[in-house]
């Protein structure tokens, strides 16, 4: 029987996964808010010039934080969904190992 059905949890915990999407999720808020604050300043400027000068200077840079944050988020997330799927397949196929040799 699997250790996971003996009540151990397994390498990697659900709320390790659950924590991790929430990261993912922080961070794609974060660019959402940035692009909301691009938008205003465009809004809320008359002179483009003027308004581009100030998403260069001020958003751009936040901007691009917050996409490598995210980018990292997105991977990390990927690459702890990619282990659990695998840890399953594993887990199946040795339940299905010592089913057959009953």
């Amino acid at each position: 029987m699997s250790e996971q059905f003996k009540g151990e949890r397994s390498p990697v915990p659900e709320d390790l996964e659950v924590r991790k999407y929430h990261d993912l999720q922080e961070a794609m808020s974060e660019e959402e808010h940035i692009m909301q604050e691009i938008d205003n300043v465009f809004l809320n400027t008359s002179n483009r010039v003027e308004a581009e000068k100030i998403v260069f200077e001020k958003w751009a840079p936040l901007m691009e934080e917050a996409m490598k944050k995210s980018g990292e988020a997105l991977k990390t997330w990927l690459d702890i969904i990619y282990e659990a799927g695998e840890r399953e397949r594993k887990e199946i196929a040795d339940m299905e190992e010592n089913l057959n040799k009953e």
